[in-house]
């Protein structure tokens, strides 16, 4: 039913529409150029809040997965009341032991006043899925980003690198205003790895409810 190989890993996210975040994205591609910091650049397809990670080792973990995704839809409704859910992406930062070593940078999300707080929102569906096992139990706090670089994805020559100087990046992109009004529409279970050209990539989605 499901074309991949078991063990994988699946994620549970809010894809964040690629039209409110193009001309940014070619703004930030830009500004990187043919540095080997574009190697790590994915394109605006990709954007997401990533909420967990879902390891399934049989086609029995997706479909339960599934299953609870669908099971649960007007729980999920009731939790942020049916208003539209809306963030902004406003500022970057990163993840890492210092800008110089940085392993991920990203958008940050920004709550809109008076609206329906999305970081509780995200919490209470972490919540919902660890309860029953789906994902696995996290202490750490959720932090909702949306990446933009990823040093997975850098090589220099044919050495893979482990982390990156930021510090270019955040001097220009530190309070940058990446989109405005984003409706987060979808509440989706996705395939780790992108898939698609360089720039231009994606990730598969198994399945997803709407929000409104």
């Amino acid at each position: 039913m499901f074309n991949f190989r078991y063990p994988n890993l699946l994620f549970l996210a809010l894809p964040l529409p690629e039209y409110y975040l193009k001309d940014s994205y070619e703004t930030f591609r830009n500004f990187l150029g043919d540095s080997f910091l574009s190697k790590g650049y994915r394109g605006p397809r990709v954007s997401h809040l990533t909420i967990g990670m879902i390891p399934v080792k049989s086609e029995e973990d997706v479909l339960r997965s599934i299953d609870h995704l669908k099971d649960n839809a007007q729980n999920i409704q009731k939790a942020y009341g049916n208003e539209l859910l809306k963030i902004d992406l406003q500022g970057t930062s990163y993840f890492g032991k210092s800008p110089e070593e940085a392993r991920v940078l990203y958008a940050v999300p920004q709550e809109q006043h008076g609206r329906v707080c999305v970081q509780r929102f995200c919490e209470y569906l972490r919540e919902s899925f660890e309860d029953v096992g789906i994902f696995s139990k996290d202490n750490r706090p959720l932090t909702l980003h949306c990446t933009l670089l990823n040093s997975r994805y850098m090589k220099r020559g044919k050495k893979r690198l482990k982390h990156f100087d930021a510090n270019p990046l955040l001097e220009r992109f530190v309070h940058y205003p990446w989109a405005q009004n984003i409706s987060l529409s979808r509440l989706c279970i996705m395939k780790t790895g992108a898939v698609g050209p360089p720039g231009d990539m994606y990730y598969e989605e198994i399945d997803s409810i709407p929000l409104h």
